[in-house]
């Protein structure tokens, strides 16, 4: 959002929920008033990182933001009154005399909206007034008709709407006279000449409403707070994007629903949910590419760093209702688009960041779906007391970091409240596993609680929603402040990579203060929290459990972290530029500059030994089980993708900056001192020592003549995790290029979502990227992940895809397909450059037609990558007199392509120089001992 490039579910971090109606006010409804950026500023003392809202758009039937009277506008009453007066188009006066002193609310009353809309709309129609003659003068003019014409996709449309809505005394589209309810054209062409006025009254608001939303996150990106929003799958039949676009919905002749939306019966609501949204008609979504669809993220997106995807999985299946009866037990599953639609949204928002909520009914269909996405899914901690050890939602089952954790939702009660309500037999079932999961709970207000765990309850635990006691042993049940304190712990404490919690539960209150309850269609989203209830000394207490579970942000004073080899102890930065000519047509000596990238992936110690024996046919004729091999020593050197591909970047010219992760052992103080000697100092920016990893090593079987044979200990590489590359740390790095994902466990678990998250985080930050691929052992994890949905994943956000064919092959499953068959399938699949490696035949290329956003991306010139636009071929491979060993071969062959395109030269000569050293690296026994720097070649 705002090309913030905060984006992503990325880190351990914390959060809270605070719809923008329940900030204080003075005003009747919060908005983006002073007591927002004091919310955000509590929010950073706090040590939290994001903030999550409610949808903005404007309340529907019931007050709901999910019952939006448009998925493109934004809720007018949350404008700041006081920020109109600054711009002189309010007085004092005009602001006491509507929005008067009895609509502040006094503790325990909650939002009126039958008085504060009326009230906050005639205010807004005064300072409409003063900006009109403001506008005809100049002021704001040209801003207010770029914003405008930048919206007017749906601003045109929404304001009709709105106007004729008031003319019709706030009648909804379907209570309209024919003409106007079926947009018959002569009909809407009379009222916008008889409304001119109105619909410029409502352009305004909107205009309004962006403006001061915009400054306030961007007040909020200013104190690292990012902003996760709420986009309702469903559109309500009375919105203007019902009216205005009935294709998209189930509707008959008459524009009236054919089925709604909803869901079924089950143990929590027998007679099942009837919600009343007209269902989208897919197949005419689909035979537009989701074009509306699109269009109401890209507005969100504007909006915001993370969207929560309500209602997930409808996109897989919907329940339908027959709208004649409206009755859910006559509803029935329908097919939604599945992974149809969130291809094109990944192909349209390929760097975004979204949050499933994947609540509800689910099955093996909706859970696949979810993986597929790669999005993050939510883990509520109050559904995980409803039946027994074996719940899901109990933190000990989870079994991803990938996902956000929260103690309720708006939909649930306060955890207070929640407590309160239970059956005694649930909460000795929250006491027993508060003390065990924790040890001793921290009271929120400060003493402790003694916690001397029972043994596990056992025993025949009653399935979800039914009512028979869970067998437990004898505990005494803890005190409701006291099981609040710890549920907010055992969310904190979890291995989900964020935990957000309610302001509500922070503020220790009770079923009074609980925003929804599903199924009632009045007296929801009206608590407001109380003015100075969020204080210094409650943002104190919140930074200490934030700390204490280490979900601090890296700025907050006392985070632990890791060590970082080579980080500098001075303020100095290097910032070497690219070689190529830069985008303000500067020209460079492309042999004296050197440009600086991130290399990503799998770190070694390689232990190769040599054998006496040549010639062998087979590894019996080497090596004889019971017998001793005798050998003439070992080649012990850097090994992994990062080593091999960093070491000979930094011959060709090109600072690497290595990121990976090391264990605090002898092989990992040795595999630092190879790394320094190869790439220098710096070079270990990004390499991360962890003391509970043990560094990994290979033993690789390599007599002359035959193919290798490696023995592997994945060790610290299967820790490493994608929130530990701290990208921000290196702004003048152009290019990410990672190596061998297949090697590291948190990059290929979860349909690769790791993997997809970094290549996100990097296109965000404005990085040219690589993949490499390594073989994958199919009886492996790895080999049992689908590769072919991790590469359909991750390579729309790779610009240069640069694997062998054979693992190629395999991860494709297309075992016998040609070079060119598999360059075609992988650019299907979204990788924009692709060249791959085939063995003694050589290397294909085939290059997409467009290189200027990756020029864009590099910091070249319009038009400097223009020779490789388009080019594809075989280029063969350079004759070898004696091959001593392969090893490194093909990470060296791309780290000379790579580091040769940041250095500004033509392509050919990139695959020529790549060829070139490919072939010099299998003269000798290491990966980076054959090579030589581009200038001797």
């Amino acid at each position: 959002m705002h090309n913030h490039d905060k984006g992503e579910i990325e880190m351990r971090k914390s959060g809270i929920l605070l719809p923008i109606f329940a900030l204080p006010s003075r005003h009747g409804i919060g908005g983006f008033t002073a007591e927002a950026r004091t919310f955000v500023d509590r929010l950073a003392a706090a040590g939290q990182s994001c903030w999550q809202i409610l949808p903005l758009g404007p309340v529907g039937r019931g007050n709901s933001p999910y019952q939006p009277v448009s998925c493109f506008a934004g809720e007018t009453a949350y404008i700041d009154p006081e920020a109109l007066r600054s711009k002189g188009l309010l007085s004092a006066a005009d602001i006491a005399e509507l929005l008067p002193a009895s609509l502040n609310l006094r503790e325990g009353e909650r939002i009126n909206y039958d008085v504060v809309l009326p009230a906050h709309k005639a205010l807004l129609r005064r300072a409409f007034g003063a900006f009109r003659q403001r506008l005809f003068t100049g002021g704001e003019k040209e801003a207010y008709e770029r914003f405008c014409e930048d919206n007017k996709e749906w601003i045109d449309d929404f304001s009709l709407y709105m106007s004729i809505r008031d003319a019709h005394c706030g009648a909804d589209w379907p209570e309209w006279e024919s003409p106007l309810r079926c947009r018959d054209e002569a009909a809407l062409t009379q009222m916008k000449q008889a409304l001119a006025a109105d619909l410029e009254f409502w352009k305004w608001t909107q205009y309004e409403f962006f403006c001061e939303w915009e400054e306030l996150a961007e007040y909020a990106h200013g104190r690292g707070i990012e902003i996760i929003g709420d986009v309702p799958i469903y559109a309500a039949y009375e919105s203007a994007d019902c009216w205005v676009h009935p294709e998209l919905f189930q509707l008959d002749e008459e524009r009236r629903p054919v089925n709604v939306s909803g869901a079924p019966p089950d143990a929590f609501t027998p007679e099942g949910q009837c919600w009343g949204n007209p269902l989208y008609d897919w197949e005419h979504h689909r035979s537009n590419g989701y074009r509306w669809w699109l269009a109401r993220l890209r507005q969100n997106f504007h909006l915001f760093d993370v969207i929560r995807l309500d209602h997930m999985r409808g996109f897989e299946s919907y329940y339908s209702i027959p709208a004649d009866t409206q009755n859910p037990l006559d509803g029935h599953w329908e097919k939604g688009p599945d992974m149809d639609f969130f291809h094109q949204v990944e192909r349209e928002f390929p760097a975004s960041g979204f949050i499933a909520e994947d609540l509800g009914f689910l099955t093996e269909d909706v859970f696949r779906m979810i993986r597929q996405t790669g999005y993050p899914g939510m883990k509520i901690l109050q559904f995980a007391f409803d039946s027994d050890e074996s719940n899901l939602y109990l933190p000990d089952r989870y079994d991803t970091d990938h996902s956000v954790v929260y103690t309720g939702t708006h939909d649930n009660d306060t955890t207070l409240g929640w407590y309160r309500s239970i059956a005694d037999y649930k909460q000795r079932f929250v006491t027993w596993y508060l003390k065990k999961t924790l040890g001793t709970l921290t009271r929120f207000r400060g003493s402790e609680v003694s916690a001397d765990a029972p043994e596990s309850p056992g025993g025949d635990i009653p399935a979800t929603g039914e009512t028979a006691e869970i067998p437990l042993p004898d505990v005494e049940i803890l005190e409701s402040a006291d099981a609040l304190s710890g549920m907010i712990e055992l969310a904190l404490s979890t291995r989900c990579e964020t935990c957000i919690l309610p302001m509500q539960d922070w503020l220790g209150l009770g079923s009074e203060a609980r925003i929804n309850l599903p199924g009632t269609p009045e007296g929801n989203w009206g608590w407001q929290m109380q003015a100075g209830a969020f204080d210094e000394s409650l943002a104190k207490r919140i930074a200490i459990l934030t700390g204490k579970y280490g979900r601090k942000p890296s700025s907050c004073p006392g985070t632990p972290s890791e060590t970082l080899c080579g980080e500098r102890t001075d303020d100095e930065e290097s910032s070497p530029c690219s070689e190529r000519p830069s985008a303000d047509g500067k020209e460079a000596d492309l042999r004296c500059r050197r440009p600086r990238a991130l290399v990503l992936g799998c770190l070694s110690i390689d232990i190769c030994p040599r054998f006496v024996s040549r010639g062998a046919k087979d590894f019996s004729d080497v090596i004889h089980p019971g017998g001793i091999t005798r050998i003439l020593g070992n080649d012990i050197c850097p090994g992994g993708s990062v080593a091999n591909t960093g070491i000979a970047m930094k011959l060709f010219g090109v600072d690497p900056v290595l990121c990976g992760k090391i264990g605090q052992d002898d092989f990992g103080t040795m595999l630092k001192n190879m790394l320094v000697r190869g790439a220098g100092q710096d070079s270990l920016a990004g390499i991360v020592e962890d003391p509970a990893a043990a560094t990994a090593y290979s033993l690789i079987l390599a007599p002359e003549g035959l193919d290798r044979a490696i023995l592997q200990n994945p060790g610290a590489n299967d820790a490493y995790m994608e929130s530990e590359l701290e990208l921000e740390r290196f702004p003048d790095c152009r290019l990410m290029h990672f190596g061998h994902p297949p090697t590291m466990r948190h990059f290929y678990e979860n349909a690769g979502w790791g993997l997809v998250s970094v290549f996100r985080r990097a296109r965000r930050a404005g990085l040219a990227t690589s993949l490499d691929l390594c073989a994958v052992d199919p009886d492996s994890d790895a080999g049992r992940e689908d590769w072919e949905m991790i590469l359909t994943n991750v390579l729309p956000l790779v610009d240069f895809f640069v694997p062998s064919i054979d693992e190629l092959r395999y991860m494709l499953r297309m075992p016998n397909a040609s070079p060119e068959e598999l360059a075609g399938a992988s650019r299907g699949l979204g990788a924009r450059n692709v060249l791959i490696k085939c063995g003694a035949e050589g290397m294909y290329f085939e290059n997409c037609d467009d290189m200027s956003d990756i020029c864009s991306r590099l910091g070249f010139a319009d038009g400097a990558m223009a020779d490789w636009e388009g080019a594809r071929g075989m280029r063969c491979a350079e004759p070898v007199e004696r091959e001593v060993s392969g090893l490194g071969a093909g990470d060296t062959s791309i780290a000379a392509y790579l580091a040769a395109m940041l250095r500004g030269f033509p392509f050919r000569k990139c695959v020529d120089l790549a060829a070139a050293e490919g072939a010099l690296c299998v003269t000798k026994p290491g990966a980076t001992e054959g090579l030589r720097p581009f200038e001797d070649l």
